[in-house]
Order: C-alpha cells, then structure tokens, then sequence
C-alpha cells in the first residue's frame, strides 16, 4: 500500500465530496445540487411537472443531429418549460431545437424564486386544514 503526506485534499463547500484537484471542485461546486443558487423553487412545487423533451445533438459533438429524448419541466400555471440549473452549467450550452409533443418549444431558466410557487406542504395543509387558526 502506498501513502502520501501533504496531499492538498479540496472540500466541496455545500455537499461531502473531496476532489485532489482545484479545478475539478470549482467545476463540481458550481454544479453541485446542495449549492443554494441550483435550488430552485420549482423543485418543490405542485405546479412543476416532469416531462420527456426531443432535443437535438449538436452535429459539432456527434457525426450527425439526431433528436434525443430527455427529461426536461413544465411550470403549469405559467405553462412554460423550464431548463434545471444543471443544464446552466452544462459545457455543451443549450441545444438549438427543442420539441414536445411534436412541437419546437422555447425553455426558460427555472427562476429562483417564483411568486406563484405552491409547495407540496401548503397545499396538504390547504388539504387536511392544518396550520388554520380559528
């Protein structure tokens, strides 16, 4: 077995991962799902749904476009869809074409903050009358 003394060992500051090299823990930092900027809102809304998106490959990164399936999320009261911060980060950027349901779509940056945000609590309080003074 082999064993280093003084290696420089990087903390992530949001989430327990430990990378050896700089770089790649300021790469994961910014994408790491505990960071607070990549909470999102809509992450704990009853409005937000999942839903499966077409997308193109870039033919710069593949010998050929195709479209491939990918998950992606449609805000219902503002029916928008919306990209998760992962994809922000992404090194590929955001694909040109997008479609659902045979349609090209536009997406959009799930928003920090949202003021029709309804959470999954709130509404089984509205539900069962919890948290209702009389």
């Amino acid at each position: 077995m082999k064993t280093k003394e003084n290696v420089t060992v990087y903390h992530c500051d949001f989430c327990p991962k430990k990378l050896f090299v700089k770089s790649a823990m300021t790469r994961h930092e910014k994408k790491c799902s505990k960071n607070p900027i990549n909470i999102r809102a809509c992450f704990d809304c009853i409005n937000c749904e999942e839903v499966i998106i077409k997308y193109e490959r870039s033919p710069q990164t593949y010998p050929e476009s195709e479209l491939v399936k990918s998950k992606s999320f449609k805000c219902i009261k503002k029916n928008i869809f919306m990209f998760p911060p992962k994809l922000e980060h992404s090194q590929n950027g955001l694909p040109d074409y997008v479609e659902h349901r045979g349609e090209e779509i536009i997406q959009e940056k799930m928003p920090l903050n949202c003021e029709i945000q309804q959470s999954s609590s709130d509404s089984l309080n509205e539900i069962f009358g919890w948290n209702k003074t009389s």
